[in-house]
């Protein structure tokens, strides 16, 4: 009998991480499969990206603008017809009593607790270690995976779903790229990977690569001894034996037995056969040897089904550095229903569709040089907001006086930042009554004291927006009121907008520091000046930083494109794009 522990990661983006950060995540991979005495399987499968779970929420929820409900339904159907796919990554940890010295055959209840404890130890270990990096794994039913990714199909032999073909790795180049396998699951088609890793016994290892190397010698004198001169190949094998038993001698690195396998899978012969053919070219290109197990392709998909064992055994020895670059953790994917789409990733289209009233804060923070489009953005969050959770409440402290017409379209009402009403309706602004005076700011933060005292009494859903924000971070009352109201906010799930001109206001401060660690969502539009304590603090990569001085506002493109990260879930360069009833409603 066999019992599978399974774990889902949510992936990270390496693409906007220095080169050092790359590194030290390469490194935690590796960390995970060397503290490992039992096989880690990874599986990296893609399906057609469906927003209909999304397009069913919103169903029926349209309030105050009908046209706006539906031009909004209209732009996800669009992207769910741009045929994206998105990946879900799992690991497995297959327990099997027969291997542990169990009988199979009789498994009393004892030895199913036995079983079931190994498989909690072995997960725990493996989401403790995962977690540490900037990835976020988490325990799932074995269940889970069964239902699926059940059933695969084996070569051009319809199930009445799809068409699969499958690939076996049989050799690799002799540096690997970190996270490899990224550039297969691009092919545009649905890819699914399998790594299959277990770690070997070392001292037979090191026994298997010294007879190894006497034949290699030995072969080597023999061409040598007849007049062969081209042993390069021969020797380079040689070299590569030498090395692996010196890292093992050295024990900076484990041995492990490593299988990869790949399968591409449509609704359609004609659309497998394509993708199948890209893979094949994309893996030339990588200088990764491949070939296709004609005559047991029904056991290559088994492999590459999570609660199956491996039926081919086609492994190769490869120690830790070469089996840790298979990182495949480094897609962009959507696995919620509810929220609102904030843009779109840059690189591939997906949407990104986020609940912020399921992170465990749900507050964000804004931050671009004027006309970056950070404010046009916030009201494109509190237009879909309308449509994505019917009974919220939004409040709006506008310095600016810029949301007042947008509060009108929503039927709601504004005042001005002296009113100080006990009860508010479903949209309030509150605005100055003339721009730029000095003497606003203590009446701000007043506001701001008293909007805290109202939403704390209240448990109905409630997002605020204070824009201008660095005109309260600059006063220490205000960043104390604003902190406190951060930090007890989440239990009258009351969600904080802060928007500014430069992050600098806020990381200058050791408040406000202390205020940003409490948000996390971040939004970086475009910067005129990107601060080292803004660096620091962020942790920005090079990239990063470049991006923030480069990114395209709504006046140089048909979108605007920021940097948004979401602690533990999403760190992504996005499009934002806006309907055209969100663009009339937010121009007017």
């Amino acid at each position: 009998m066999t019992q599978y522990g399974a774990i889902q990661v949510t992936p990270t983006n390496l693409e906007l991480m220095t080169e050092k950060e790359a590194l030290g995540v390469h490194q935690n991979f590796k960390q995970v499969l060397n503290q490992a005495d039992y096989p880690i399987n990874i599986y990296s499968l893609q399906r057609d990206l469906e927003l209909q779970p999304y397009a069913e929420y919103l169903k029926d929820r349209f309030s105050i603008r009908r046209e706006l409900w539906e031009d909004y339904l209209r732009y996800c159907s669009r992207l769910n017809d741009e045929s994206l796919v998105t990946t879900e990554h799992y690991i497995t940890t297959p327990v099997t009593a027969s291997g542990r010295g169990f009988l199979a055959s009789v498994l009393d209840s004892e030895t199913r607790e036995d079983l079931e404890s190994e498989v909690q130890r072995r997960t725990q270990q493996i989401t403790d270690s995962l977690n540490t990096a900037n990835l976020s794994a988490t325990e799932i039913p074995a269940e889970e995976l069964e239902t699926s990714h059940s059933n695969p199909t084996p070569r051009y032999v319809s199930t009445g779903q799809e068409y699969r073909r499958a690939l076996i790795i049989t050799e690799y180049p002799s540096q690997l790229e970190l996270a490899w396998p990224l550039e297969l699951l691009r092919v545009d088609g649905k890819i699914d990977v399998a790594q299959l890793i277990k770690p070997r016994d070392s001292a037979n290892t090191v026994s298997t690569l010294n007879r190894l190397k006497e034949k290699l010698n030995a072969e080597i004198n023999s061409r040598l001894a007849s007049g062969f001169l081209d042993t390069n190949e021969l020797e380079s094998k040689l070299d590569a034996v030498d090395w692996m038993l010196d890292k093992l001698a050295n024990r900076e690195q484990q041995a492990f037995d490593y299988a990869v396998y790949i399968s591409t899978h449509a609704d359609n012969k004609e659309d497998c056969n394509q993708a199948f053919q890209q893979l094949k070219s994309r893996l030339k290109r990588m200088g990764i040897g491949f070939e296709e197990p004609v005559f047991r392709t029904d056991q290559a998909q088994k492999a590459c089904n999570p609660l199956q064992l491996d039926p081919l055994q086609e492994t190769q020895l490869q120690l830790s550095d070469s089996a840790a670059a298979g990182f495949p953790f480094a897609t962009r994917t959507i696995n919620q229903s509810s929220g609102i789409i904030y843009g779109e990733d840059q690189y591939d289209g997906t949407p990104i569709l986020q609940d912020r009233f399921q992170w465990h804060a749900p507050h964000l923070a804004r931050f671009g040089a004027t006309g970056s489009g950070k404010t046009f953005h916030t009201k494109i969050e509190l237009l879909r907001a309308i449509l994505a959770y019917p009974d919220i409440q939004i409040i709006v402290i506008d310095p600016k006086n810029e949301y007042h017409n947008l509060i009108k379209a929503l039927n709601g009402q504004t005042y001005t930042v002296q009113d100080r009403p006990e009860k508010l309706g479903k949209a309030s602004c509150f605005q100055v009554t003339s721009r730029g005076q000095s003497e606003n700011i203590p009446e701000i933060i007043d506001l701001i004291e008293h909007l805290y005292q109202v939403t704390s009494q209240n448990d109905r859903r409630t997002l605020v927006v204070a824009d201008e924000a660095h005109n309260v971070s600059g006063v220490g009352r205000g960043r104390e009121i604003l902190t406190r109201w951060v930090r007890e906010a989440r239990d009258t799930s009351t969600a904080i907008t802060l928007v500014s001109q430069s992050a600098n206001d806020f990381t200058q401060y050791t408040e406000g520091r202390t205020l940003l660690d409490q948000m996390p969502g971040k939004l970086f539009f475009r910067h005129e000046r990107v601060s080292q304590e803004m660096i620091d603090h962020f942790q920005l990569s090079e990239q990063e930083e470049i991006d923030l001085y480069d990114l395209k506002t709504g006046t140089d493109a048909q979108y605007s494109e920021a940097v948004m990260k979401v602690s533990g879930r999403l760190d992504a360069k996005i499009r934002v794009h806006a309907t055209p009833t969100e663009h009339r409603l937010i121009e007017q």
